[in-house]
């Protein structure tokens, strides 16, 4: 973790951020940021950043864990080619097999795509770029399909909140960059990172704005310990995540 000023061009300070962390991160397998709404959000003004998180406010129930009725979902797709901008995809399904998701592997799930706000947000694509551009100083030159994935999970206190129903899990992607949106009326919600050896090698409650987390995830699986409603709760208790997968274009 590190802190940056926020009287530093936010190009200087990623470039420095990319090469102070690219040994740790071939090293452990996992980065743990704090301070990248100091980077991402550099000259957005007021009403890009509420626009951006009020697009959680419109996601439709996740028809797949319809049980629980607990989780909200969309996502979109992107392509990133050299030489090309970045490219929105209509493709809105997703495919997990198996052997990464015991719960709903197998599948070929259809999700509704995120509404024209989130994807064309600004500070979407500043995080896509700059997550690319670090990916870029680990595999130069390479391609990537980007899927992201937006979701609420609810809890209440006759049900908790499972961000990660199906336990702890790889997810079958390249490179996963997990990040916090909001958090409300909620506890709980413990981002865990462990060896394929299943030792635990982080235990960390997300509180900040984009406070994030990117994992190898060929090399380390995760998990999210249950949600519940905050002590003294009033109204509806959740939790928000975007959480971004890069996969390698053959």
């Amino acid at each position: 973790m590190m802190a940056m000023e926020n009287t530093l061009d936010p190009g200087f300070k990623i470039k420095d951020i990319f090469y102070s962390l690219k040994n740790r991160f071939i090293e452990k397998k996992y980065v743990h940021l704090t301070s990248v709404e100091n980077i991402i959000c550099h000259s957005l003004g007021k009403y890009r950043l509420e626009a951006f998180k009020n697009t959680w406010n419109n996601l439709p129930g996740d028809q797949y864990l319809s049980k629980t009725n607990l989780r909200q979902r969309r996502i979109c797709k992107f392509e990133l080619r050299r030489n090309r901008p970045l490219t929105l995809l209509a493709d809105c399904h997703f495919f997990q097999s198996g052997q990464v998701n015991a719960l709903l592997g197998g599948i070929e799930r259809l999700y509704q795509q995120s509404e024209v706000e989130f994807i064309t947000s600004p500070l979407l694509s500043r995080l896509i770029n700059y997550q690319a551009a670090f990916l870029n100083h680990l595999h130069g030159g390479a391609e990537w399909l980007i899927t992201c994935h937006q979701f609420r999970v609810y809890c209440n206190d006759a049900a908790p909140g499972f961000a990660a129903p199906e336990g702890r899990h790889s997810d079958g992607h390249d490179y996963v960059f997990q990040h916090l949106i909001d958090r409300h009326n909620v506890c709980g919600g413990v981002s865990e990172i462990y060896s394929p050896a299943g030792e635990i090698l982080l235990s960390h409650t997300l509180q900040g704005f984009l406070e994030t987390l990117f994992i190898n995830d060929r090399l380390v699986q995760h998990d999210v310990t249950p949600l519940c409603p905050a002590e003294n709760a009033v109204g509806r208790c959740w939790r928000d995540m975007l959480i971004i997968d890069f996969d390698r274009l053959q």
